[in-house]
């Protein structure tokens, strides 16, 4: 399995954190969001000429190019689906243009919750979710089937990867059975797997089993995100703290080698992106250099 291991930016392109987290020993690529000007990209693409780094983009590439974070492609209205599609065409044909490597996005959005879990654990805006009485598993299946079609379409048209990064699931996804069904009819859509949104989500659901849906997702998945939060009764704290061999655990800490072990065991896919999606300061160069070995030797197996 080829893996490139990468370093994010969001806002724009940070000289100190690429001075910092850019170490090509271990790191191959950049994976961007939201950048506010052309400067900033024509930065990142010198750099990426300099140094033959790999760019990925988390939607949206630029701040603003879109009314909300994520695109609503699951929303019942029809317009904001229609809306939400001519929004994630634009990010391939720039993405194409730019030699990008994939678009990721969150899914699913709107999200369905059930309302008597304490999803206010999470940070959720109203417009990015529905209870299931609003949206019932029917409903939203059929909405998904026509979304990731579509969305197997474009990647398909462009020659382009689109990756959806796992958000907040309830049940009627939080197995894998129906959507690894769905990407399998799907090849050109893969998954992203996050480790802090998945402690997140066990945290808030008893029933989510983060090993089962890691072992039926593993194959179609295309990136990780790495990094962990510490989760309490009042909500999340320290998030995108650096990954760690010895993450606290009873601090309310994620396991993140419980998490790249059941990946490992699991099917592989063909090819795969690590992204460190950390604030790295708040560790020393030394532990960072810790952070990326020891994550690349465990998932050597």
């Amino acid at each position: 399995m080829k893996k490139t291991y990468r370093i994010g930016m969001h806002g724009g392109f940070d000289h100190d954190k690429f001075s910092r987290d850019y170490m090509p020993e271990f790191i191959q690529g950049i994976e961007v969001c939201s950048f506010e000007t052309m400067d900033e990209v024509n930065t990142l693409f010198e750099h990426k000429e300099k140094h033959g780094f790999s760019v990925g983009v988390h939607f949206p590439m630029f701040k603003g190019n879109y009314k909300q974070r994520d695109p609503l492609y699951l929303h019942k209205e029809k317009k904001e689906r229609e809306d939400a599609f001519y929004a994630i065409e634009q990010e391939l044909i720039l993405g194409k243009r730019m030699g990008i490597e994939y678009l990721l996005m969150h899914f699913p959005k709107p999200m369905p919750l059930d309302v008597k879990l304490p999803w206010n654990l999470a940070v959720v805006q109203d417009k990015e979710r529905y209870t299931e009485s609003e949206l019932s598993k029917k409903e939203f299946e059929e909405l998904c089937i026509d979304c990731i079609k579509r969305l197997n379409e474009l990647s398909t048209h462009y020659d382009l990867p689109i990756v959806l990064e796992l958000d907040l699931l309830n049940g009627y996804l939080n197995d894998g059975v129906f959507l690894s069904g769905l990407l399998k009819e799907n090849s050109a859509v893969k998954v992203c797997l996050d480790s802090a949104r998945m402690h997140v989500n066990a945290k808030i659901d008893p029933n989510f089993d983060m090993q089962k849906l890691v072992g039926r997702l593993a194959p179609y998945t295309k990136v990780l995100h790495l990094s962990n939060v510490m989760v309490s009764e009042h909500g999340l704290h320290n998030r995108h703290h650096p990954v760690s061999k010895d993450e606290r655990t009873s601090d309310g800490y994620g396991d993140t080698h419980s998490f790249l072990q059941t990946f490992n065991a699991s099917k592989q896919p063909k090819e795969l992106n690590i992204l460190f999606e950390h604030q790295s300061t708040r560790i020393t160069i030394v532990e960072l250099i810790s952070c990326y070995d020891w994550v690349i030797q465990t998932l050597k197996g």
